[in-house]
């Protein structure tokens, strides 16, 4: 009965963190995916994933203007309700980009949970950002 209502809670709150997503972007959109296939492009692409690598995407309508990057990743603390800092990865881009994809070893989580993510410019301010679920084997 827990593990429902848990799973419930993260489904609920998946929806009112994503229910931006009902309205027109005014910024990139940033989503994910298992990997990036230079040939066929975004494979797998969801919001759930088990625990593990997979990549972040980010598309834009126009140039991001961006060169230093990061990618922050944010758990969720259901007992204190809010989100904690879990790992940031460093990345360099060119600024006519306006479609990326993120991946490497470090683009990873390893522990069950709700994650909020972050694409951040040089000097540490959120340019877009997604959530994703991670959901045991």
């Amino acid at each position: 009965m827990k593990k429902i209502i848990s799973e419930i809670f993260i489904t609920l709150l998946f929806f009112l963190i994503t229910a931006g997503g009902l309205f027109p972007q005014n910024k990139p959109l940033l989503y994910f995916c298992e990997r990036y296939d230079k040939v066929t492009g975004e494979v797998g692409q969801s919001a759930t994933f088990t625990p593990g690598q997979f990549t972040v995407m980010v598309k834009g309508d126009k140039e991001l203007g961006l060169d230093d990057v990061s990618i922050q990743i944010d758990s969720y603390n259901s007992t204190r309700e809010i989100f904690t800092f879990y790992r940031e990865v460093k990345f360099k881009i060119t600024p006519d980009m306006k479609y990326i994809y993120f991946s490497n070893d470090d683009i990873r989580i390893n522990e069950p949970g709700v994650y909020r993510v972050y694409l951040l410019d040089s000097l540490g301010r959120a340019v877009t950002h997604g959530v994703i679920i991670i959901k045991s084997y």
